[in-house]
């Protein structure tokens, strides 16, 4: 690659235009090329700019290169891992079956756009691709401190079956400060049977007298004064209902 000064750059934005500007058909044809020079070039603006036109390639040709795509995963450059893993999600799910490894670090990145790309490739994974390593690595990201890794954490949880997961790891999420964490986790504690369940009872109970769920009208805030509800009236009442099920769940009868 040239080195990385002005001109090079100039160099490279007008290659990348003639670039983008051909058929699909016609870049399939240079993909080893592209492929080398992505796995290659010392500039991380050259990388990017290879994994771009690399997305406009039919998925099925990347496959055979995907050793050579995967290592970009750990890239010194989050804009390079970003578009390595949205190429990598477009591929089928049975070609990352066993790349969850590689893929569930990537939640906890300290750049959103990572974290979110890491997210869309897990989610096109089979259920059974997350094994028991997977889930254990899930039910520590439900600890990180920023909320998006959570939730996406608890969302992914959300397609295992509830044999791989602990009850005890969740319960601290319903004192989670974000919403959409307490729902997701409710969510997820819903699946679980009376058995499980029912030990914590107290702890769902708790969390129906927690004052986010309140309105002026018990807990039908949505229906306070017969006015529209607000948004923060839905999230409390999709958090209320989704606490009320598990504690039904706690109490079911025949199981």
């Amino acid at each position: 690659a040239l080195p990385p000064n002005r001109a090079s750059r100039q160099m490279q934005h007008m290659a990348e235009k003639v670039m983008q500007k051909l058929e699909p058909r016609a870049l399939a044809l240079q993909i080893e090329p592209l492929v080398r020079i992505c796995a290659r070039a010392d500039v991380a603006e050259v990388r990017k700019s290879v994994l771009r036109l690399l997305d406009k390639i039919d998925a099925a040709l990347l496959l055979q290169h995907m050793p050579t795509l995967l290592p970009l995963l750990s890239d010194s450059e989050h804009g390079v891992q970003r578009y390595a893993l949205e190429l990598l999600a477009r591929l089928p799910p049975e070609a990352l079956a066993h790349q969850s490894g590689a893929l569930l670090p990537l939640l906890a990145h300290p750049h959103r756009d990572v974290r979110r790309a890491a997210l869309g490739a897990l989610e096109g994974l089979e259920p059974r691709a997350l094994d028991d390593r997977a889930a254990a690595a899930l039910l520590q990201q439900v600890q990180h401190p920023t909320f998006e890794v959570r939730r996406d954490a608890l969302r992914l949880l959300g397609s295992l079956d509830t044999r791989r997961l602990d009850v005890g790891a969740l319960l601290p999420l319903l004192r989670d400060e974000n919403w959409e964490a307490r729902w997701f986790a409710l969510e997820l504690l819903s699946r679980f049977g009376p058995q499980a369940l029912a030990p914590h009872l107290d702890a769902f109970l708790l969390l129906l007298a927690d004052d986010r769920l309140e309105g002026e009208a018990g807990f039908l805030p949505h229906s306070r004064a017969g006015r529209a509800e607000t948004r923060k009236d839905r999230e409390r009442r999709l958090v209320r209902d989704a606490a009320i099920r598990v504690i039904e769940s706690c109490t079911a009868t025949g199981s």
